[in-house]
């Protein structure tokens, strides 16, 4: 006697989804405050403002300089610092950029969002800094180099042998751009700080 039973085909086993790493969520969350960055028009003119300066006030100064007679033995230190002279008012904007960008979100309590999607705080934290660090950075490179370019080439054009290949040139312009990233992560920093986030913390 036959028994007449019926074998049910078994179902594969869905496989587990691989959970999001840390990097890989860390990068999500910079690109996301990339866009805020980009979005805000504080931000946006800040940052136009601050890279204008930095890129005219220094060549007009050059160009000054140069009209007036400048030395023929003017050390390479000099030309540098009188083509970055813009930079001294673009690191207050960007001071200001920084607080901003982060206190901007405590008015509207767009920040209870941004925890609530980001449940780990170090993360939104960094995520904030990177993303500024890295726009200034970019913007910075740009402004110095053309600052400094065309400060160069006014001075060339009073005689006086200042090239990037000159002492301190270079490593000046270098320090000038993580400046001013050392300045927009500062300035947002005490509105990004624990203390201010647990404030935002809903009730």
């Amino acid at each position: 006697m036959t028994s007449d039973t019926t074998t049910q085909p078994s179902r594969p086993t869905p496989a587990p989804s691989a959970a999001p790493s840390a990097y890989t969520s860390l990068r999500r969350i910079i690109a996301s405050e990339l866009v805020k960055l980009r979005t805000l028009r504080s931000s946006v003119w800040l940052l136009v403002v601050a890279t204008a300066f930095t890129v005219v006030l220094g060549p007009v100064l050059s160009l000054g300089q140069v009209l007036s007679g400048a030395d023929r033995d003017v050390e390479s230190s000099a030309v540098v610092s009188l083509a970055l002279a813009g930079t001294s008012t673009a690191t207050l904007l960007l001071g200001v950029l920084g607080v901003l960008f982060v206190a901007g979100e405590y008015a509207p309590r767009a920040i209870r969002t941004t925890f609530l999607l980001v449940p780990r705080r170090p993360h939104v934290v960094v995520a904030k800094a990177a993303a500024l660090g890295l726009v200034t950075a970019v913007t910075g490179l740009v402004a110095v180099a053309i600052a400094v370019t065309v400060s160069l080439v006014l001075f060339s054009q009073a005689d006086i042998a200042v090239g990037w290949g000159s002492p301190h040139v270079l490593r000046v312009s270098a320090t000038t751009v993580w400046y001013l990233v050392g300045w927009v992560v500062l300035g947002r920093w005490p509105a990004g700080s624990p203390a201010a986030s647990s404030a935002a913390r809903p009730c």
